[in-house]
């Protein structure tokens, strides 16, 4: 019999090779793949060898942007009837709608960048009608003080040439330097917020030192007292600066109350064995609405629509408070008199919590800012 010699392998056949040969290993997550798989079973990532080419890009790129575009826009209108989304939501159709939370913070992208735009055209129409803006006054002090400079020059140069000094300082007194440069050193209160203390300084020093030389020069030593010169004399150059700074951390406090008061939903209907995490989402649906609304609508008062102050007031307010009311009736499906009193009730409470948290909020920006 002949014998195969030791360096030689045994051919195998194809079934034998393939279940020899080891399963690969999806790029992506690291799992075992079954063999010739074209998607990893475990995260759906294809199987490739890691290369993609400029059609697969925008062929992806599409693919998700049309599927993810089509969800927001059916979140966006359906959110706007009362209760619909989180309905729709816990009866298992939620691949039809994003994630409640990412859609939380795409519409307070938006919210926050419409107000702060309107911010920021406040603040501009505040700069050019305020007779003692900082940038202002500080420009006519700078003036003033080159002019004057200038002038004493000239004084000196027309003395140097024997002219009559008595002559020279009657023309001199003639120029109304208060009326040309409306200037003053008188000392004037600055404010800051209210139930801090309030300072009283020179104009001069207001509009020229820095905080730190005006502490000094002043001789403020408390904590507080330094620190609120510090925050007003921010507030001078960015009038609304503080405001802005809270405004960047409303969307993490607006998660805060929501979680807050989500408790306070789970307490009043405890007996009809609602998870905590629903009443979560249903306030995280209704704040979003909430917001969106008041997003349109700033838009539209402000650039499309003319309507007296008390309209607007009552529109702003009234619109959603009505649509919290009708969202929670359709929710939890209770009825009218038991949604309105826990309604009202929980709307308090919701209240009281945000004002506690907005003032927390100032607080930390008078800290932080």
């Amino acid at each position: 019999m002949d014998q195969a010699l030791p360096d030689e392998q045994t051919p195998l056949d194809e079934s034998t090779s393939e279940s020899i040969q080891p399963k690969p290993y999806c790029l992506n997550c690291d799992k075992k793949m079954p063999r010739k798989a074209t998607f990893c079973p475990h995260c759906g990532q294809r199987n490739n060898s890691g290369r993609v080419t400029l059609r697969e890009l925008l062929q992806r790129f599409w693919a998700n942007f049309s599927h993810l575009d089509a969800k927001f826009v059916r979140m966006f209108w359906q959110l706007f009837i009362p209760g619909k989304v989180t309905l729709e939501y816990f009866r298992g159709r939620q691949k039809r709608y994003p994630h409640p939370v990412q859609f939380f913070f795409v519409a307070m992208f938006f919210f926050l960048l419409i107000t702060n735009s309107l911010l920021k055209e406040t603040e501009d129409r505040v700069r050019k009608t305020d007779p003692y803006d900082f940038k202002l006054m500080r420009g006519k002090i700078e003036l003033s003080e080159q002019f004057s400079a200038k002038l004493d020059t000239l004084k000196g140069l027309l003395q140097q040439a024997d002219k009559d000094s008595m002559q020279i300082d009657s023309l001199f007194k003639r120029v109304d330097f208060q009326r040309i440069f409306p200037v003053t050193n008188d000392s004037f209160t600055a404010a800051t917020i209210p139930g801090l203390p309030e300072f009283t300084i020179k104009s001069w020093d207001w509009y020229m030192l820095s905080a730190d030389s005006i502490i000094q020069k002043y001789q403020y030593h408390s904590w507080i007292e330094k620190r609120a010169l510090q925050q007003a004399q921010k507030s001078r150059e960015l009038k609304t600066g503080m405001l802005k700074f809270y405004i960047s951390m409303f969307a993490f406090s607006t998660l805060l109350l929501v979680a807050m008061y989500a408790g306070v939903l789970y307490f009043f209907y405890r007996k009809q064995g609602w998870y905590y995490v629903e009443h979560f989402v249903f306030l995280l649906h209704v704040t979003t609405a909430l917001m969106l609304f008041l997003a349109v609508f700033i838009v539209l008062v402000n650039y499309f629509m003319d309507n007296p102050p008390l309209v607007n007031v009552f529109v702003g307010i009234g619109g959603p408070l009505l649509y919290s009311f009708y969202a929670q009736r359709n929710f939890y499906g209770a009825s009218l008199r038991s949604t309105f009193w826990k309604w009202l009730v929980g709307t308090i409470i919701a209240i009281t919590l945000f004002v506690g948290l907005f003032l927390a909020g100032m607080t930390l920006s008078f800290l932080l800012f």
